[in-house]
Parts: C-alpha cells; sequence; structure tokens
C-alpha cells in the first residue's frame, strides 16, 4: 500500500510538473512572438534618408527624410521602437565664438512630422580677482525609448583666464632663482582649484632665472 500510495503521489507531481513546463514554455514562446512583433530594423541611406525593413522578410517600407548629416555621422542619430528618431550634434567644450553664433539645432521626427529644437549653448563670464571666470554649457536631447519624454542633459565647464589665457593649461615649474634645486621646504597651502605644479627638473640643470632668460633670448622650451 505504500508502494502504491508512494507511486500515486509521484505520477500526481510528475503530471503537474509537466503542465506547469507546457505553461512556461507556451509563455516564453507568448514572450518571444510579442518582442518579435516589436522588433523594428532602420538603414541610414544616402543622401539623405531612413527606411525601415521588415525584419522577415527584409523588404523596404516607407522611407523618412532625414539631414544630409545623419548619414555622414550615425553616431549621433538615434531611433525608438515607436519610429520617433532624433538627430542632434552636440557641440563641444569649450565653446568657440563660431559655435554661439551659429544657433545649433537637433532635428527630431515625433512619428508623422519633422521638427527642429534649438541647442542653446550658453557662456557667462564674472570677475574672480584680477582673473576672468568663464562658464560654458552645452545641452543636447536624448531620444526615450517609450516614446513620452525627450531628456535634456548639459556639459558645463568653468575655467580662468587671463589677459586671453586659459590658466589651466598652464604649467607651473616650482624651483630657487639662483640654483638648480628646490626653493627650501616652504608651506604649500591648497589651491582653490587644481593647478599643475611640477619640480624644476630642467635638462640643462638651470636654476628659474636662467630657464625664463633662455626662453626670452633663445626661444627655447628648456
Amino acid at each position: 500500500m505504500a508502494i502504491c500510495k508512494m507511486t500515486r503521489t509521484f505520477f500526481v507531481f510528475f503530471l503537474l510538473a509537466a503542465s506547469l513546463g507546457a505553461q512556461e514554455q507556451g509563455k516564453n514562446q507568448n514572450q518571444d512572438k510579442n518582442s518579435g512583433e516589436h522588433k523594428r530594423l532602420w538603414v541610414l541611406r544616402a543622401p539623405g534618408e531612413a527606411v525601415e525593413y521588415n525584419p522577415a522578410a527584409f523588404a523596404a517600407m516607407q522611407p523618412v527624410k532625414v539631414p544630409a548629416g545623419a548619414v555622414a555621422s550615425p553616431q549621433k542619430f538615434s531611433v525608438n521602437r515607436l519610429g520617433q528618431m532624433l538627430f542632434a550634434a552636440p557641440v563641444a567644450l569649450p565653446l568657440a565664438e563660431g559655435d554661439l553664433a551659429a544657433e545649433g539645432k537637433a532635428w527630431f521626427w515625433d512619428g508623422h512630422a519633422a521638427t527642429t529644437l534649438p541647442l542653446g549653448g550658453a557662456r557667462s563670464t564674472a570677475t574672480t580677482g584680477s582673473n576672468l571666470a568663464i562658464t560654458e554649457s552645452a545641452p543636447a536631447p536624448v531620444l526615450a525609448e517609450d516614446g513620452k519624454h525627450l531628456y535634456w542633459l548639459a556639459n558645463q565647464a568653468r575655467r580662468l583666464q587671463r589677459d586671453g589665457v586659459d590658466l589651466s593649461t598652464i604649467q607651473w615649474v616650482e624651483g630657487a632663482m639662483e640654483t638648480p634645486t628646490r626653493h627650501g621646504s616652504p608651506t604649500v597651502l591648497p589651491p582653490l582649484r587644481p593647478v599643475s605644479i611640477v619640480p624644476n627638473d630642467s635638462e640643462q640643470n638651470r636654476a628659474l632665472n636662467r630657464r625664463v632668460q633662455f626662453i626670452r633670448t633663445e626661444g627655447g622650451g628648456g
């Protein structure tokens, strides 16, 4: 009797497991089918169009006219599963004078019509001591997958400038004026902003006053 009961229990458990396995397999097949329905293939073609292809038959469908720059720079072109498209060429920092005057725009296709969006790079200046503090920002739009949002991100940079020279690009040399050695052991206060300071390691074994004189008279870099 015990063996018969165990056999029935095992048989019922086996049928239950088989039923659950079949349900899970059917669920996965439905998910694969649904996901396959949402898979879309877009191809950029010169001189300026995006064409959707049927992934199964690889047949071309209705094309969409896009800026020629999207074909030349596909890494700046994006499309979501709803067929919305975005082409934006964000401006790099630091901004050039032409970047502010150009008023760059992004191209956006909402699935029915195209429109342009101003990127709006900005620059502000303020006096900091005897230097000029320059703050610049370069926004860039990002296309959302759900088609309900358009996100804006912005790169921002701040630098100090004096007499037209960006102080962040300058390397400062520390050393004694009369001898090619360190200038004692001074107490160094932490700067307000990170700066590049290196010891005097001139290959010509020159003191700082000799290095300055050499640069002025001969135009050398040692």
